[in-house]
């Protein structure tokens, strides 16, 4: 089958080229003249390789069941986008043979095998993070999209280096949370904008925010809502736990400090991460227009919570690869690895002092779960 390089031409837009403060729609990142995904025929589904397939995160007991329909949780969903998985690869061939039955999926033996069968790809299993990179490449070299998982890398290092081939193959990625794409977030960008009047924000003096969460991988969703709202450009980290560890916590409180816009000053967003029953998360934005709040609230029951929530990042991937452009830019995505890497940082070396971003080094390395997936040693060599 004809690789979708064919398809595309090279060379995305240099991140560098974008404002540093632009909004997640107003700040897009597209390939040069690429031509995007076309359906065949007015019923063709985007074909999608499920690259890791455990149990730690998402695909299996979330985002699956939404793309391929299977019951779970009692109830059965009709499709809820434009997207079909195929194919399955994972390290550990149980898990991978558990997933190919549960969506009557194809497996494949390695871990390239899925290139020229699929139009993208989802990697999502965090257990294997460490080799994400590695796994992503021969995706990203034939012009597959990829969609990662949170938190996006364990090390800047490896997040660098996935930055970096999808900017010289042309081929678009994204790393994203239900949070940031909901429809209350989705309003407070529109409503930064509107204050925002001729720049992209308004003079922000201050954010206060709230997630759910009991470990720090859930933390990421409280992270990234803030930077959803307000943009990137973060200056410094601090973060404190109560907990046995950052695995198992009680509460967490994150203190950003984000970089002047152009002659507004520098402002401050705190979050706390703790448990509520009536809602997911809240995020207030205190600016020189006024004060803005939004609230993403539990809802119903599980089905509703697939529609407003669950479904978005899966919307925003389907976009992605249908008009090869980037929900984020690329500045946007580092932004959202380096400040859990800086918070991390900060709780263990600094006694929850501040972590600057730009002195987080490259190797420094969060795994954000509690496992690892073995992978032999010489897997990815040439």
């Amino acid at each position: 089958m004809e690789s979708r390089r064919n398809f595309i031409s090279k060379g995305i837009k240099s991140a560098g080229a974008l404002t540093a403060v632009s909004a997640l729609g107003a700040g897009t990142t597209k390939p040069a003249q690429a031509k995007q995904w076309k359906r065949k025929t007015n019923d063709s589904l985007i074909r999608v390789g499920a690259l890791t397939s455990g149990y730690h995160h998402h695909l299996h007991n979330i985002w699956g069941p939404m793309i391929n329909p299977v019951p779970q949780n009692g109830s059965v969903l009709p499709r809820m986008n434009g997207m079909v998985m195929t194919h399955v690869w994972d390290i550990d061939k149980q898990h991978q043979k558990e997933f190919a039955e549960k969506f009557n999926v194809k497996q494949v033996e390695r871990y390239d095998g899925m290139v020229g069968e699929v139009d993208a790809i989802m990697i999502c299993e965090v257990w294997s993070i460490d080799h994400w990179p590695q796994l992503a490449a021969p995706y990203l070299k034939a012009g597959i999209p990829v969609f990662f998982n949170r938190p996006f890398a364990s090390s800047m290092g490896r997040a660098k280096a996935i930055v970096n081939l999808s900017k010289e193959t042309g081929t678009p990625i994204c790393t994203l949370s239900s949070w940031e794409y909901s429809f209350p977030a989705s309003a407070m960008r529109r409503k930064m904008k509107v204050w925002g009047g001729d720049k992209p924000y308004p003079t922000i003096n201050g954010v206060v925010a709230y997630n759910t969460s009991a470990d720090i991988t859930h933390d990421i969703h409280g992270l990234w809502l803030i930077l959803a709202g307000v943009g990137h450009g973060v200056e410094s980290v601090s973060a404190d736990v109560a907990g046995k560890d950052i695995y198992k916590t009680t509460s967490t409180t994150w203190t950003f400090k984000f970089k002047p816009r152009g002659d507004d000053p520098p402002f401050f967003a705190c979050l706390v991460n703790t448990s509520d029953i009536d809602s997911n998360g809240w995020l207030k934005v205190i600016t020189d227009k006024g004060t803005y709040e939004t609230n993403l609230m539990f809802l119903e029951n599980y089905d509703i919570r697939r529609y407003e929530y669950f479904n978005t990042p899966l919307i925003e991937f389907q976009k992605m690869v249908e008009r090869w452009e980037m929900p984020q830019t690329y500045d946007h995505i580092l932004d959202k690895t380096a400040v859990f890497l800086a918070g991390v940082k900060s709780h263990r070396e600094h006694n929850g002092a501040k972590v600057r971003i730009d002195e987080l080094p490259d190797d420094y390395y969060v795994q954000a779960d509690t496992g690892v997936e073995e992978y032999p040693k010489d897997m990815f060599k040439n």
